[in-house]
């Protein structure tokens, strides 16, 4: 655990500021919910997220969306990705394009667009939200070459959006 040097008084009420530095770093804005953890002598917040408690359900979604779709899927919530291949969601520093993306708040195709800063090959694929309330829960992630999706490869991943909704 990395010290940031600030220091921060709690006031009256129990409440105290999290500096701007943080909050941008982790993405966290007015109305987030945390975890709050007691390990040793320590307080620790976690930003909460509705779909990490359903990551085993995420990851038989995306094995069935890759068998279905017959392409690379990820799933992509709170900095970490959910990928069949790998058994623990992987965190990855993701190059400013793919975050633009990601952000969107409706299904966007993509070309030739560079994911991660530390590798540089490109891919093309497909992005689709799942929103609730006006944010951005995740985002499944599609690799098609040309980024092309067709009606049945949409109805599975809006089943699938449907599915998850149901289940937060």
């Amino acid at each position: 655990m990395q010290p940031t040097g600030i220091k921060r008084r709690i006031d009256d009420l129990g409440r105290i500021v999290i500096p701007r530095d943080v909050r941008d770093h982790f993405k966290i804005k007015a109305g987030d919910s945390f975890d709050i953890y007691v390990e040793d002598d320590k307080i620790i917040l976690q930003k909460f997220s509705i779909i990490q408690k359903q990551a085993q359900q995420l990851y038989a979604m995306c094995e069935v969306l890759y068998e279905v779709l017959e392409t690379d899927i990820l799933f992509y919530y709170n900095n970490e990705f959910i990928d069949i291949h790998e058994d623990e969601p992987i965190v990855a520093k993701i190059t400013t394009a793919f975050e633009n993306i990601l952000s969107e708040f409706h299904p966007n195709s993509f070309n030739d667009v560079q994911l991660f800063s530390d590798i540089s090959e490109t891919r093309a694929g497909y992005s689709h939200p799942i929103i609730k309330d006006g944010a951005i829960l995740g985002v499944f992630i599609i690799f098609k070459q040309l980024a092309k999706i067709d009606e049945k490869q949409m109805s599975a991943i809006k089943l699938f959006e449907q599915l998850l909704l149901r289940e937060i």
